[in-house]
C-alpha cells in the first residue's frame, strides 16, 4: 500500500520512537511526561493553506487603505516550497513570506504604484523562481486605453492582460 498510512505503520513508528525516548533519556524523566505527540511532516497543500491564512491576517490592513489582494495558487505554493525546511518544518514560512510578498507589497505602496482602489495579483514567475505582483485595474479602464492611439509610455496588467498606458 504505497503512499498509504495504515494504524499497524502508526503504531509501529510510535513504538519505534518510545523506544527511542528510553535509550536516550532516563525513566525517571519519562515518567514525568503526560504524553508523547508525533507530528507527521506537512505536505506542500497544508504549507499552501498556511500561506493563505497569513495573507489574510495582511489583507485585513491593506482593505483598510483600500486595497485588495489576490494570490494565486502557483504563487502561494512557491512561497511555501522556500519557505518549509525538512529540519524546522514551517517556522521559515513567516520569513519567506515576508521576502517574497510583504517586503516587495511594502515597497510598492509606500513608492505609490498602488492607488486606492486598486487589486493586487501576486503570481509565481516561474522562471526566475519568485513571485511577481501585479495591479489590476477597471475593464472600462483597460477598454479605454486599448482603443487609444498614440506613443506607448507604460505598460500595466488589466485583468491578467498586458496594456498599454498611451500618452498622445
Amino acid at each position: 500500500q504505497v503512499g498509504f498510512e495504515t494504524s499497524s505503520d502508526r503504531s509501529a513508528e510510535e513504538a519505534k520512537t518510545e523506544k527511542a525516548l528510553s535509550t536516550f533519556l532516563r525513566p525517571e524523566f519519562l515518567n514525568r511526561v503526560d504524553e508523547i505527540i508525533i507530528f507527521d511532516r506537512l505536505k506542500e497543500e497544508e504549507l499552501s493553506h498556511i500561506v493563505n491564512i497569513q495573507l489574510q491576517r495582511v489583507l485585513k490592513r491593506l482593505v483598510d487603505r483600500g486595497l485588495n489582494l489576490e494570490l494565486s495558487e502557483a504563487a502561494a505554493a512557491l512561497v511555501a516550497r522556500h519557505g518549509y525546511d525538512p529540519v524546522y518544518g514551517a517556522r521559515p514560512l513567516k520569513r519567506a513570506i515576508q521576502r517574497y510578498i510583504l517586503d516587495p507589497l511594502s515597497l510598492a505602496i509606500l513608492s505609490g504604484k498602488y492607488p486606492e482602489g486598486s487589486t493586487i495579483h501576486v503570481e509565481a514567475d516561474l522562471d526566475n523562481d519568485t513571485v511577481v505582483q501585479n495591479v489590476l485595474a477597471n475593464e472600462k479602464i483597460a477598454a479605454f486605453l486599448s482603443k487609444q492611439e498614440g506613443q506607448i509610455r507604460k505598460t500595466i496588467v488589466v485583468k491578467n492582460k498586458l496594456v498599454n498606458l498611451i500618452v498622445k
